[in-house]
């Protein structure tokens, strides 16, 4: 994995991977900021991960179940806005 293969650019690809992750890290800052803005809280509940994810609510608990950054509030379930940020920008949990 450590070596560098130059394929039609100067760029090796550990530069250009360095470069896509600092990108990443810079849109799911966007967006955490983006929806802490819209919904003035650090978590999302079924409701609103309902309408961020455009998915109704059955899909929501599909979701729920895959993500491990879940926290159930006596019984609301709720997803850190950070979490909510980083799939909808890389699409992992």
């Amino acid at each position: 994995m450590g070596t560098k293969f130059k394929l039609f650019t100067s760029k090796s690809i550990e530069t250009e991977e360095a470069e896509n992750a600092i990108e990443a890290t810079k849109l799911i800052d966007m967006q955490a900021r983006h929806l802490r803005a819209i919904y003035k809280t650090e978590c999302l509940d079924v409701k609103q991960l309902q309408s961020v994810l455009n998915v109704g609510e059955s899909n929501v608990y599909d979701w729920l179940k895959k993500c491990q950054s879940v926290r159930t509030i006596g019984r609301r379930k709720v997803v850190p806005i950070i979490v909510v940020a980083n799939y909808l920008v890389t699409g992992n949990y």
